[in-house]
């Protein structure tokens, strides 16, 4: 992948370089990147969508479009920290996680610190150096639970996932709340 990861940093750099050059309407260039860039994603996460209702088994091709979405969300992140007007509205499925019931909590509050580690342990696994969708790191990560871990309801993997953006474990992009509309992944070693 760093074929592609090369060319999307050069394409940073056209971008760049665009930008600085005065002569160029930089208005026009970020809306049209920015419209473009937005339905790339939205064609890749449909696509996405369609491999996870069919139980694809096709992990290497799921990893690729989330590897895909990932990249570009990359190239768009400067165009929208300058022009903020220009980021799309989310979708309208766009539901974040929804509040623990007291019976969740309950279940969740029997938990000793080791079960807890033993939780981030497993998300850590499934999260990747690429941008991974959180809902794939939670799905796989809810399969592989030790079974008396199997009741956690998923919505409070969020709860996890914020922690180990906290402690520096995982960066995450978008609020992971909003499980199929954000990524996480590990830092990168510098």
């Amino acid at each position: 992948m760093k074929d592609s990861s090369g060319r999307i940093d050069r394409s940073l750099t056209i971008y760049i370089e665009c930008d600085k050059d005065k002569g160029m309407e930089n208005k026009n260039i970020d809306e049209t990147l920015a419209k473009l860039t937005t339905e790339a994603i939205e064609s890749l996460d449909i696509a996405l969508g369609k491999l996870f209702v069919n139980r694809s088994k096709e992990y290497s091709s799921i990893e690729k479009l989330g590897r895909a979405i990932g990249l570009i969300r990359e190239f768009q992140k400067p165009i929208f920290e300058k022009n903020p007007s220009l980021r799309p509205p989310p979708p309208e499925d766009y539901i974040p996680a929804l509040p623990l019931t007291k019976e969740q909590l309950a279940l969740i509050n029997t938990f000793n610190e080791g079960e807890l580690s033993k939780i981030d342990e497993i998300i850590l696994s499934n999260a990747h150096e690429h941008w991974r969708k959180v809902a794939r790191v939670v799905g796989r990560t809810m399969q592989q639970l030790p079974e008396n871990m199997q009741k956690i309801p998923e919505n409070y993997y969020p709860q996890r996932l914020t922690h180990l953006v906290e402690v520096g474990k995982l960066e995450s992009q978008g609020d992971v709340a909003y499980m199929r509309y954000s990524e996480v992944r590990i830092p990168s070693k510098k």
